[in-house]
């Protein structure tokens, strides 16, 4: 904890540092300008061409204006890359900076909307982010409302590089590298997920991973693309392989020993590759009718659905035969995909999601039946009249429950694939592997109500479709009365604050991944107040805290003290709660 909030002040430090730097120029570091402070030089003048582009959205009247820098200086960041993004409707708007730094995005609609910076070698952030792995504080835009003052100053990004070699200490070309950290997931368990885009070593078997926020990573390095030296028997496709590996050599992710890195700091590391024998794994695959499935693609996904490296995979040949070589061992998902002429015909395609276990030695044999899933069919209904104008067309998907669960054949079918026609019916087919939630995607202004089967409400109730026969009268309902919580937090002589997180979570606890549903992470925009919209109707508990890391929402204990000192309120549907939270400290 002392090193996290040693690397927490450094990072404090060097965005103060580069407010102090721009604060001659009248301009706002991390932190939303108030009333929309004029900032000299700021795009927008005569014969200064808009930079907007990349819109997803419709034109509006409003704009924001700014400047970006790298921090501790006041030398502009060149092309660097600003995106503001609708917190609560539909729009995504990409510009670049000019040569003095500065940018531009106009016509933007009303509304609340979120500002990422990015540039290589350079931390990626947020506007108003003032902590490491936390997310910054929204804008909100009136109609014609000219926001100026959007300064940022980036500082420079951490750096872990290293070397890859064997255990003969020779370099490992073509490996891949990433950084990993720990983070909660919706069930409140802790994992490592990928950090940033991974990485090659070359032939030296160096790396480089850049633009990394201080803050401890876990390293992990792997080889699934080649051979390294063949065994067995000659004709044999068996071979000596490397398996997944962590710093420091380590196999065990539990094991790992996690880099800890500083703002702007450049660490080194060094460890090899465990080798193993890879082994073979070969079968057929034939279709529920007992034909050979042809064209399609055998992959062994790892069983708790995080990637590290390349994924493992294999072709099917016409007789339905496949041989997947260099399999490191580990569990699998082992997942057929349909392409090619058997995707192209009439019947629905067919999928296959088998649990595999994979040791040191070769598996053959294995008989893998696809199915066409489950069919659903039902029609979704709205209950409102807010536009359903979308960029993409609404769809009905299926999610599984269990997080980190591989999600293959899940959704899967032509026209069967949950797209909502303009009188609501939809078809869906999913493959019965894992128990899963049903979910709408479309516009923001609406909210799912409910999701009925036979009449009988499932909303959240997690379904496995096996030896069901399908279900063709699903009614989704959703509706536009969407529920708002707003309000602000004071500290202790009851002045206002801008800068706290507010967690609103049920008071009932939730599991799996409905939790999301129920739990909100908000910040203040650039008034002091938060808002949020569209939680489900219920009773709920609200706390403000100074800091609060992305993901601790999810934990059962981090959550039963945030209602010891949470305020209670109720949301009927359509319904408002105002809300004037006090500062609790204590809570992490």
């Amino acid at each position: 904890m002392r090193s996290y909030l040693a690397l927490v002040a450094a990072f404090g430090s060097a965005l103060a540092a580069g407010a102090a730097t721009l604060a001659q120029e009248g301009g706002a570091v991390f932190a939303p300008a108030q009333g929309g402070v004029a900032v000299p030089g700021v795009p927008g003048g005569p014969g200064l061409p808009p930079r907007d582009r990349g819109r997803t959205a419709a034109k509006g009247t409003a704009s924001i204006r700014g400047r970006i820098t790298a921090a501790g200086s006041t030398a502009p960041l060149r092309r660097a890359q600003v995106t503001v993004t609708a917190v609560e409707g539909i729009g995504r708007y990409t510009t670049t900076t000019d040569g003095e730094g500065r940018f531009e995005v106009l016509e933007l609609p009303a509304g609340r909307y979120a500002i990422n910076v990015s540039k290589g070698g350079y931390v990626t952030l947020q506007y108003g982010q003032r902590r490491p792995f936390e997310t910054g504080t929204p804008v909100t835009l009136a109609d014609a409302q000219a926001m100026t003052g959007v300064n940022l100053a980036l500082p420079k990004g951490s750096v872990i590089a290293g070397r890859i070699t064997d255990e003969f200490g020779e370099p490992v070309a073509q490996a891949q590298v990433s950084a990993q950290r720990y983070q909660y997931g919706p069930d409140g368990q802790r994992r490592l997920q990928p950090f940033g885009i991974p990485v090659t070593t070359d032939d030296l078997g160096q790396f480089r991973l850049h633009s990394l926020m201080p803050g401890e990573y876990v390293v992990s390095a792997s080889f699934r693309n080649m051979f390294v030296a063949p065994l067995g028997t000659a004709g044999g496709d068996t071979s000596e392989g490397f398996l997944p590996t962590f710093h420091p050599g380590t196999v065990n992710a539990n094991e790992a020993q996690p880099v800890t890195v500083t703002l702007g700091q450049e660490s080194h590391v060094q460890f090899a590759l465990s080798a193993a024998r890879m082994a073979r794994v070969s079968g057929v695959v034939v279709d529920s009718t007992g034909r050979a499935v042809a064209n399609g693609i055998v992959m062994l996904m790892p069983s708790s659905g995080i990637v590290s490296g390349m994924l493992t995979t294999a072709q099917i040949a016409t007789d339905g035969a496949f041989s997947v070589s260099n399999v490191a061992p580990g569990d699998y998902v082992l997942n057929v995909q349909p392409m090619g002429a058997f995707a192209a015909t009439d019947r629905s395609p067919e999928t296959a999601a088998v649990p595999l276990a994979v040791g040191g030695a070769d598996i053959n044999g294995v008989r893998v039946v696809t199915s066409a899933g489950t069919l659903l069919s039902g029609r979704v209904e709205f209950e409102g009249t807010a536009s359903r104008a979308t960029p993409l067309p609404w769809r009905v998907y299926a999610q599984p429950n269990a997080p980190g669960r591989a999600a293959f054949g899940i959704g899967l079918g032509g026209a069967a694939n949950g797209t909502v026609a303009e009188d609501g019916a939809f078809q869906l087919q999913v493959a019965a592997a894992a128990a899963m939630l049903l979910r709408v995607a479309g516009s923001p202004a609406w909210a799912m109500k409910a999701v009925l089967l036979d009449g009988e409400d499932v909303t959240d109730t997690p379904l496995d479709w096996a030896g069901k026969g399908g279900a063709t009268s699903l009614r989704i309902v959703m509706t536009d009365r969407l529920t708002t919580v707003s309000g602000r937090v004071v500290d202790s002589r009851g002045r206002p604050l801008t800068d706290f997180a507010v967690i609103i979570q049920p008071e009932e606890a939730q599991a799996g991944v409905v939790a999301a549903r129920y739990l909100r992470l908000a910040r203040p925009d650039q008034s002091g107040s938060f808002r949020v919209t569209g939680l489900p109707p219920g009773r709920y508990a609200a706390t403000a805290v100074e800091t609060f890391e992305q993901g601790r929402q999810f934990v059962p204990d981090v959550q039963a003290r945030l209602k010891e000192r949470a305020k209670t309120f109720s949301l009927d549907e359509g319904g408002t709660a105002t809300l004037d939270l006090p500062l609790t400290s204590g809570v992490e």
